[in-house]
């Protein structure tokens, strides 16, 4: 029987890499037989339940005298959730300074990722480019599949060096949207019009369903809007951009 290659795709049936991803010399993103070796890539939401502690148990006994105890969970306060919380709602309201400052002096000892993130993207925010790319490597260095904190990283770095780490988000999280600008971007500063505009298209595709916290976090400012009219704006540039080199 014969069979058709799917457009996109190699004989085997995997995704082709894009050009300038093998250019750069980024390794393919394999993923491990999860029978063998389950691994699960650091969630935002996941990460900060994980700190939470368990809740404590208060034993009471039916209204009606029955016999036995009954047995309720009585939530229990978490204030690293809750400064978490907080700084999260400053960031998203444009206070990187307050954000920074509660982040700063009543973060918890021994943050978890979601709030090294936050504090990493607090410090880029506010101008501390070192200090969040350390953040970002002390993150990886526990997980160094953590989509996010590469796209943290590419966006501290110069643009050689963010378009490696843009390029790794994107391959580690193919639904992530915000590195396929970053790197739509950088691209076309290049003259590489064909492939920045493939990425920009995809970027487009995948803002209607970024997650919320995502673009609050990592979207440098922008809402979800205002980054599908930069995409737009930069698709513009590309289509003028191959226009002039091809009157050339």
């Amino acid at each position: 029987m014969t069979t058709t290659k799917e457009p996109g795709r190699t004989a085997a049936g995997a995704p082709r890499r894009p050009d300038w991803i093998a250019a750069l010399g980024i390794a393919p993103v394999t993923v491990a037989d999860p029978a063998a070796t389950p691994t699960k890539p650091i969630n935002l939401g996941e990460s900060r339940r994980a700190a939470r502690p368990a809740a404590p148990e208060t034993t009471r006994r039916s209204v009606d005298g029955g016999a036995g105890p009954v047995r309720r969970k009585v939530p229990a306060p978490d204030p690293a959730h809750d400064i978490h919380a907080r700084a999260l709602a400053l960031l998203r309201a444009g206070r990187v300074a307050a954000a920074l400052a509660l982040a700063e002096e009543h973060g918890p000892p021994r943050p978890h990722p979601a709030e090294l993130l936050l504090h990493a993207v607090l410090l880029a925010r506010a101008g501390h480019r070192d200090r969040a790319e350390a953040l970002c490597l002390r993150l990886l260095a526990v997980d160094e599949r953590y989509a996010d904190a590469h796209h943290l990283l590419g966006a501290c770095l110069n643009a050689a060096a963010a378009v490696r780490h843009y390029g790794l988000a994107a391959c580690l999280d193919p639904a992530f949207a915000l590195p396929r600008l970053g790197l739509g971007r950088l691209l076309r500063r290049r003259g590489d019009h064909d492939a920045a505009r493939a990425e920009l298209d995809r970027a487009l595709t995948l803002l209607g369903d970024e997650h919320d916290e995502r673009i609050t976090l990592l979207g440098g400012g922008l809402d979800r809007r205002a980054l599908a009219e930069l995409c737009r704006a930069e698709q513009a540039a590309c289509a003028e951009g191959h226009r002039q080199q091809a009157g050339r």
